[in-house]
C-alpha cells in the first residue's frame, strides 16, 4: 500500500488531487457524490489543497502524472484533460476554473501548503498508509 503516489511523492504537486481522487473515484469505490459533498467544504485545508491542484490541473495539464491519474482513476472521458475539466464541472458547477493573478501553470500560481495544511496532508498520509485510502475528518 505504499507505493501510492501521494506516498512516495508526498510534497510534489498533485499528491492531493490523485490521492483524493484515488480514494473517491476509483472503480472499486466509486463515491461521487461523498466527493461532490466534500468540494463543498472549502473550510477543510485538504479540500481547499484538492481545489487548488485541480484547478492548475486543468490550467496546466502537462505538469500532471497522467498514468498515476490514470492508472487509479476510471473515467471514460477521452483524455485525462476532458476527464479533468467534466470533474471541477461535476463538482464546482459553473465556477470558473481561471482566477485572477499569475498566468496559468506559472509556478506563483501553485498552491502554498501551510503548515496546517502540510499537517492535515501528514495525518492523511499516515492514515492512507494504514488503510490503503484517505478520509476525510
Amino acid at each position: 500500500m505504499d507505493d501510492f503516489y501521494w506516498n512516495r511523492h508526498p510534497d510534489r504537486p498533485y499528491a492531493t488531487l490523485i490521492k483524493i481522487a484515488t480514494t473517491y473515484l476509483h472503480p472499486e469505490a466509486g463515491h461521487l457524490e461523498s466527493l461532490r459533498w466534500l468540494a463543498g467544504h472549502d473550510d477543510h485545508p485538504e479540500m481547499r489543497l484538492f481545489k487548488d491542484e485541480l484547478r492548475q490541473a486543468i490550467t496546466g495539464p502537462g505538469q500532471v502524472p497522467r498514468d498515476e491519474l490514470s492508472s487509479h482513476v476510471e473515467y471514460d472521458d477521452d483524455s485525462p484533460e476532458t476527464f479533468l475539466r467534466r470533474l471541477w464541472r461535476d463538482l464546482y458547477g459553473d465556477e470558473p476554473v481561471e482566477t485572477t493573478g499569475s498566468p496559468p501553470g506559472d509556478t506563483a500560481d501553485r498552491p502554498a501548503r501551510s503548515a496546517e495544511t502540510m499537517a492535515t496532508a501528514a495525518q492523511a498520509r499516515a492514515r492512507a498508509a494504514r488503510t490503503g485510502t484517505c478520509h476525510l475528518d
